[in-house]
Formats: structure tokens, C-alpha cells, sequence
């Protein structure tokens, strides 16, 4: 066995609680290991001061949970009745067996001398403050996504920023308004509840100068052209007699140039009051010329108007803090999604976490990162993040066909080892938002593929999210076309009756059986093709299949014993004995 492919840490991923009772510890170990077994006992089972050689642990086979590229994952979950635990490993492969303990490897045969000291492994004690808790409605929810200006405009009064006629137009650039509003959104709730998804994101709604809002102008202000903050109110209070929950973007990373706070700055310079909550670095400065790419000051990437709070300082902190708390306290939001969520403070979303959790217990915070987000994710910060890494891994698979039904496994694994089990099953899982493509566009628009990745998304663990006008397949590209107006004329005439149907129909699928949000996953892949099949298993219900023919020639009923589309819970391309290209079917077995 290559030793240096076995890692193991007592703390973080490797060795965690998954509640009050249940421990969960795992190995990651090289592709030549045969059997991972844990010995596992209380630490004090042979006496507080007895020589370790006297201790013994309880036999307990590990589980090879996940297979990886490289690697594989092995796991087991502990009930310690004295919440604490001493463990080692005896690891086996080709024809070797060795032990792992904390200090390092012993051939699994050798006898220890009576005075050597014995470093196993401890997890010291399973204390409820440190336990990961995310609110339990948040596994089981759809979430569908409005960017508020495009998704429906029901006032027909004037606006403060000149709007152009509402249509689905190809034309539309990121800068133009279309005048979506609250009252528009509050028409559409019964829409939106008919899909079956479970909650609301909504785009930012405060106060400012651009169509998405992201550069916010006053914290404490609907932004007027889409409503008042008493309609926010009444739009928060249908929802939720509808059985929709409701998340709204936080914009705490940065706010915009015509923010007072900025404009504070701007005219006092250091005698600003303010001065100190930004990440001014040299002054006088010129916000008008490129000022962050000379470091003037930091702002988001390097857009000028949106200058960079310093979450590190104690008065920001208390500002926004106090901004959230009235949104969960008085307006009753379910969520909040923090954009830009990995470059504010760690310090302050500590402090965030607690206050807004004692207004609140069940709030869900969503933190929009794009890359591994565990440092985010240990229980005292974010519930959940974007998985940009799900949608980067389904996307990939489609877009190059030489990945193979293995390779996808592979990288849906890796998707899942990333995290703790109760972030992943609240992971917002997506495959479009405002910021990518959309997934008809990626598509190419072609119906099968869309509904095949649509397929994966609906049976993988997380918290399934999907962008305002993907259940009609709404194509665009860009954050200029992925923005298109609803084109709500052409939904109340059923013109996109059939497929939204279909969108429905996993949705229903979805939130009827536990199967699709467990993740328990039996993989029957092979390097040799790029059919997609696998088992999602729940104790004490059936098992679900899923098939999904990624390739490009039909699979035949000889092949896989293919189901009449009546005898599955979701069909699309099963017909004639076989499985089209791009060809799904889902059923109990």
C-alpha cells in the first residue's frame, strides 16, 4: 500500500458529530486499499491512568462511502454513550495490514514493547455549542430565484428610472430597467406556488441606481420603483400563506458610490465619521479614475462604485447587524443570502450568526461562494453555500464528451466530500442563476439535455434552486441576455405548457420521495460510456433509479431492462424497447 495516499485528522470533515448522539469518522486512503476497520472505544475504558497497551477498542468495518478520482473515502458513524471517543485504524491492501494511529503507521502484526506510549486518536467530547445545526426545513425545499426588475411588473405608474416596454426581449442589456415590482411578483405567488417549489430567492431590493441592485445606495429603503417596505411586508406574509418560504440578497461585502455613508467619505476624507469603515488606503483619492485598480481603495473586484466595507471593524459590524436583524425580526424573511459571501470578515459573520439566530433559530444563511466553502461552514457562520462546484461538475460532463459515466461519478463525489452531511443536504444546489448562462442556453437548446441535467439536479442531495423562467426554458447568455423579461403573455396562453409540465412533474417528484434528497448513492457507471445510472437508497422506502443516456446511440431494453414510461415516476425519450441520446427515466425498483 502507498502509506502517504492514507490521511486522517481527529477534527474538521474527518472526525465530526452529526448530532448530540451520532459521530461520524472517516479516512480518505489510496485506490489499493482492500478494508479500512475502526477501533473505537471510551477513552477512559481502561482507567484514567492505565498504560495504553490495556486500552481496547470495539471492532467496527468502515464503509467505503465515496469513490474519488484518486482516492476513496471510507466512513462510520458512532453512537459513543459518553460522548467521547479513542480510536486507530487497521488499514489492509495487497496483502499488508497495517495500524494508523495518531503519531503514525505499525505493521497491523507488530507486538509493542511494554514502555512504548501509544498515540490513538481522540475526539475529546461532543459538545452540543460546537455541533453544525442548519434548519430543518431547508432540506427539504425548492427554491426558484427572481430578479426582481424582469420577473413581472403589475404597477403601471411612473418610475424613477425610465423603463423600456415590457416584452422577452434579445436585445436587453444589463443596464436597462424593465420595472418589475413587488406587486408584480405578489400577482405571480400563486404561479409560483402552483410549480411546487418551496421557496423565494429574491434578488436585491433596496435602494439603488442599477436594474440588479447590487449596489446599494440607502440599507434602510425599498428600492421605491419596485414597492414600498409595507408591500415587502404583505408580499412576505402571502408567501408564507402559500407555503413559501422567502430569502433576500444581502449586500454587505460593498454598497455603492451614491451611498451616504461612501459620499461621508468622499467629501471629509479622514474626518469622516466613516472614513474607518471602508478600506481606504492613501488619500485624496479619485473615485472617478480608476481609483481601485491603484489602490486608492478596495472595492468589489475592481469596480469602482462599489467601494469595500471593512467587516473587520466593530461599527460596521453593529450597522449591519442591526440592518439584518430589523429584515428577520420585522419583515419575518426565512433566509438572507450574503453576496460576495467569502470576502466578509469571518469575525462578522460569527457575530451575525448569533444575533440574527436569537431572532430567529430556523433563519437560513446562504453564503455565495464559488469555490470550496468549508472554512465557512463549521456551524458558527453560513448554513449552507451556492454549489457553483455541482453546477461546474454537471456542466463539464455535458460539455466534453470524453468524460465518462466514472469520471462524473468521480466528480459528484468530490462535490459531496467537501462538506459535513448537514450542509449537504442544504446545499443550494443550482445550474443557472443571474450570474451564468442559462441552462437552455448551455443546452443549446435542445429540450432532452435540459431536462436530463435538470434530472440530476432533482435527485442529488442538497436544496435544489432554479432561475425565474427556467420552467419554461428561458435561454440567454451572459448577465445580459440571462435576464430576459417573463414573458408572461405567451405562459397565460400555454405556450410552454409541455415542458413546464415536465419541470413540474420532478418537482413533485422531488418533494414527494426522501429518496431524491438522501445521500445514499449506489453507482452502476462504467469508463466505457457515458450512461448515468445510479440507486438512491432511504432506509425503510424503495429504491429509486435513475438512468440517464448521456451518450449518443440509443440503449437498447436488452441492455438495462428498460421500463414502459407508464411504470416510472419520470419519462423523457423512452420509447420503442430503448432509451433515446439525452433519453431519462426514474423509477421504484
Amino acid at each position: 500500500m502507498n502509506l502517504a495516499e492514507i490521511t486522517h485528522r481527529a477534527y474538521f470533515l474527518d472526525c465530526y458529530p452529526l448530532d448530540e448522539r451520532h459521530l461520524k469518522i472517516s479516512i480518505q486512503t489510496g485506490k489499493d486499499v482492500d478494508e479500512v476497520i475502526l477501533w473505537a472505544g471510551d477513552p477512559y475504558s481502561a482507567g484514567i491512568a492505565e498504560n495504553e497497551q490495556n486500552w481496547q477498542g470495539e471492532r467496527v468495518p468502515m464503509e467505503l462511502e465515496r469513490e474519488l478520482a484518486h482516492r476513496n473515502v471510507y466512513s462510520a458513524v458512532l453512537t459513543p454513550v459518553y460522548r467521547r471517543v479513542k480510536y486507530h485504524f487497521e488499514i489492509t491492501g495487497g496483502g499488508e495490514s497495517v495500524c494508523l494511529y495518531e503519531d503514525g503507521f505499525v505493521k497491523a502484526a507488530e507486538r509493542f514493547p511494554a514502555d512504548r506510549m501509544i498515540q490513538r486518536f481522540i475526539y475529546p467530547w461532543m459538545n452540543r455549542a460546537d455541533i453544525m445545526k442548519v434548519p430543518e426545513w431547508a432540506e427539504n425545499i425548492v427554491w426558484y430565484q427572481i430578479f426582481p426588475d424582469r420577473f413581472c411588473r403589475k404597477n403601471p405608474g411612473e418610475k424613477r428610472h425610465s423603463c423600456r416596454e415590457w416584452a422577452c426581449q434579445e436585445d436587453a442589456t444589463w443596464k436597462e430597467f424593465y420595472g418589475g415590482d413587488l406587486a408584480g411578483i405578489r400577482s405571480r405567488l400563486a404561479y409560483i406556488a402552483d410549480l411546487g417549489v418551496g421557496g423565494i430567492y429574491l434578488n436585491p431590493i433596496l435602494w439603488s441606481d442599477s436594474n440588479h441592485r447590487y449596489d446599494t445606495i440607502d440599507y434602510h429603503s425599498v428600492e421605491p420603483d419596485i414597492g414600498t417596505e409595507e408591500e415587502l411586508k404583505v408580499l412576505i406574509a402571502e408567501a408564507h400563506a402559500l407555503g413559501l418560504r422567502v430569502m433576500i440578497d444581502a449586500v454587505f461585502n460593498h454598497c455603492g458610490a451614491k451611498c451616504a455613508l461612501w459620499q461621508d467619505v468622499l467629501e471629509k476624507g479622514p474626518q469622516s465619521s466613516y472614513y474607518h469603515w471602508f478600506c481606504v488606503n492613501r488619500w485624496p483619492i479619485d473615485a472617478q479614475t480608476h481609483a481601485t485598480k491603484r489602490g486608492d481603495y478596495f472595492s468589489f473586484a475592481f469596480v469602482d462604485n462599489m467601494p469595500k466595507f471593512d467587516t473587520s471593524e466593530p461599527d460596521v459590524m453593529e450597522y449591519l447587524t442591526g440592518i439584518a436583524k430589523h429584515w428577520v425580526c420585522d419583515w419575518k424573511v426565512d433566509g438572507i443570502r450574503f453576496d460576495v459571501g467569502n470576502e466578509i470578515s469571518h469575525a462578522f459573520l460569527k457575530h451575525l450568526r448569533l444575533e440574527l439566530k436569537k431572532c430567529n433559530p430556523k433563519l437560513f444563511l446562504l453564503g455565495e461562494i464559488w469555490h470550496d466553502a468549508f472554512p465557512w461552514l463549521l456551524g458558527d457562520e453560513y448554513d449552507s453555500t451556492m454549489n457553483y462546484p455541482f453546477l461546474a461538475c454537471v456542466n463539464n460532463f455535458w460539455a466534453d464528451k470524453t468524460q465518462s459515466g466514472t469520471d462524473f461519478m468521480h466528480g459528484i463525489n468530490q462535490c459531496y466530500s467537501m462538506y459535513y452531511e448537514q450542509v449537504n443536504r442544504v446545499l443550494f444546489n443550482l445550474l443557472d442563476s443571474h450570474d451564468t448562462d442559462r441552462l437552455m442556453e448551455r443546452c443549446h437548446g435542445n429540450a432532452d439535455t435540459f431536462l436530463a441535467q435538470l434530472t440530476v439536479l432533482f435527485t442529488m442531495q442538497g436544496a435544489p434552486g432554479i432561475y425565474y423562467g427556467t420552467e419554461i426554458g428561458m435561454d440567454g447568455g451572459g448577465t445580459k441576455a440571462n435576464r430576459k423579461c417573463m414573458p408572461w403573455e405567451e405562459i397565460d396562453a400555454g405556450s410552454f405548457a409541455e415542458l413546464t409540465g415536465q419541470v413540474k412533474q420532478l418537482i413533485a417528484m422531488r418533494r414527494q420521495y426522501p429518496q431524491t434528497r438522501s445521500g445514499k448513492v449506489v453507482w452502476d457507471v462504467r469508463e466505457d460510456s457515458r450512461l448515468l445510472h445510479y440507486y438512491k437508497k432511504k432506509e425503510g422506502q424503495k429504491t429509486l433509479e435513475v438512468c440517464i443516456n448521456a451518450g449518443e446511440e440509443p440503449v437498447r431494453t436488452g441492455e438495462r431492462g428498460l421500463p414502459e414510461p407508464e411504470d416510472c415516476l419520470f419519462a423523457n425519450g423512452l420509447e420503442h424497447g430503448s432509451l433515446r441520446p439525452q433519453g431519462v427515466f426514474i423509477r421504484l425498483v
